[in-house]
């Protein structure tokens, strides 16, 4: 056996765009074949006990242990904002291990939050990552308070912040803001080349993966309908350039490429055709099921998607996207 296999090549991969600091760096290792091998054989022979390493509830442990700091913040009756009088309170919500809460900039209240996460962290042996966490303020909060929150959590105060996937600010966001959708797309695209590619696959590349990403964001988010155009001329791009990377004829029309494939089409989406079917949905489900999170919460303040009336001006943007969704559902 060659006496190199043990030898592992460490290379660090960038966690954000423009990386400044070692710890927007994921360290990898590039081991040897058999070197990965002889590792999973010696694992194999020392495995965990049956509760950890067999038990079916294993997946659901960490879920478990995360009820607990849901509970925790339950349990504070003065943790939480409402959006209106009547609506009801968001302390948090919480997804695998991404936790959003919500609280007034009260010291008191900031104190509560402290205590209970610290509790939380003894009772669970998990630890909170601070360079990861930030905290975002209204824009009513003065100076002077946010550093004394700041001073007693001991987080940096950030404008926005990304949320499973989507921005949250507290402002309009603005076109540059949805640059990185555009910066995803063209990283895909680029990753996948098109020389080695049919004119099939890079349909089908095109549907299942860059049209997908769309329809979340669209969904959840006010995207202007510029970014929607650049992102469907860099589809048409892809498909139709040439193996040599050379600009290629386009020999159908997108629109027709758009269209069903018993109508002749592709099956493709324009991404701007389909924003309002998307919203509609989210409205559907805001008329439909009074459970539903959304309907809770913004029923109390603005009432039936049918109501007129509403000021366009003041209204949050979550309201808009369901105001647009509902327009579509008028034609059923």
């Amino acid at each position: 056996m060659n006496k190199d296999w043990k030898k592992t090549q460490i290379v660090l991969i960038p966690k954000i765009n423009n990386p400044s600091y070692a710890a927007h760096y994921r360290p990898i290792s590039l081991c040897n074949t058999v070197y990965k091998l002889i590792p999973k054989v010696l694992l194999n022979r020392i495995k965990f006990p049956k509760l950890i390493s067999r038990c079916p509830l294993s997946p659901y442990l960490f879920i478990l242990c995360s009820q607990l700091l849901s509970n925790a913040i339950l349990e504070k009756e003065n943790i939480g904002v409402r959006i209106s009088s009547n609506s009801p309170r968001i302390s948090h919500l919480l997804y695998a291990d991404d936790v959003m809460i919500f609280v007034e900039a009260k010291i008191y209240n900031v104190k509560v939050i402290k205590e209970i996460i610290k509790k939380y962290c003894n009772w669970t042996g998990q630890k909170v990552n601070t360079p990861k966490s930030g905290l975002l303020f209204g824009k009513a909060v003065n100076t002077r308070m946010k550093r004394k929150i700041k001073n007693i959590l001991g987080y940096k105060e950030v404008k926005e912040f990304c949320y499973l996937g989507s921005k949250l600010v507290l402002r309009r966001p603005s076109r540059s803001e949805y640059q990185f959708i555009i910066d995803n797309v063209m990283k895909k695209l680029n990753s996948w080349g098109s020389k080695f590619l049919s004119l099939a696959g890079k349909i089908t590349l095109v549907k299942t993966v860059i049209l997908s990403i769309l329809s979340f964001y669209t969904t959840v988010s006010i995207i202007p309908n510029s970014i929607l155009e650049e992102i469907e001329k860099l589809c048409r791009s892809f498909i139709w350039n040439k193996n040599n990377n050379g600009q290629g004829l386009h020999y159908i029309n997108w629109n027709k490429i758009c269209e069903p494939v018993n109508h002749g089409g592709r099956g493709l989406h324009s991404c701007i055709n389909k924003v309002g079917p998307l919203r509609a949905k989210v409205a559907w489900k805001y008329l439909k099921e009074d459970d539903y999170l959304l309907h809770k919460t913004l029923y109390p303040k603005y009432g039936s998607v049918w109501k007129v009336g509403n000021r366009s001006r003041s209204v949050s943007m979550t309201w808009k996207i369901i105001k647009d969704g509902s327009k579509y559902l008028n034609q059923l």
